[in-house]
């Protein structure tokens, strides 16, 4: 056999042996890719300690360079795949340990819109969109996507009653961020 041919065969049998490899590999329990719909255009929010001012800022001014900054559109991802919500300790009357939901809030003159969309634990990316979020009050009209120069607060928390507040569901956020939409 020449040499040409037993390049070629190596060549092939280390082109299977990749393939073979690849299409093993197995993934975390949660979903990791984002669906191959238009929305994948969308800017993505990588959720991080250093944006969250729902526990470590408190009470303090929010500095502009700790808010996230995406460009006007239709919406956009919410990536919590590198960080782990946890419950804030100020909680302490909450008996949950998990998050149930995320809203969205959008500044409108001197007004504030809420949106939601649960949040599904086997998830680590929401698309936020017309498509998937719900307006807080019935009266709102639907989500219409994000323009340039307002202010968004987005928030991951949980949505119900705690041992002290019993009059009707709240809203706990775990971890909150402001965005400016550019």
């Amino acid at each position: 056999m020449s040499k040409t041919n037993s390049s070629i065969i190596i060549s092939l049998i280390l082109l299977v042996i990749a393939v073979l490899f690849l299409s093993c590999q197995h993934t975390n329990d949660k979903k990791s890719s984002v669906p191959t719909l238009p929305e994948n255009n969308l800017p993505v929010v990588n959720v991080d300690f250093s944006h969250d001012f729902a526990n470590e800022h408190v009470g303090e001014k929010i500095p502009l360079i700790l808010q996230y900054e995406i460009v006007a559109g239709d919406g956009f991802i919410l990536n919590v795949s590198d960080y782990k919500i946890q419950k804030p300790p100020r909680f302490t009357n909450l008996n949950v340990t998990s998050p149930n939901r995320i809203e969205i809030g959008l500044r409108r003159n001197y007004a504030t819109i809420y949106y939601y969309v649960d949040w599904k634990n086997d998830e680590n990316q929401f698309i936020l969109t017309s498509k998937t979020l719900i307006p807080l009050e019935q009266q709102t009209k639907p989500f219409s996507g994000l323009y340039s120069g307002q202010e968004v607060v987005v928030s991951i928390g949980f949505f119900g009653n705690d041992e002290k507040y019993t009059e009707g569901k709240i809203f706990y956020p775990f971890w909150s961020a402001g965005i400016n939409v550019k």
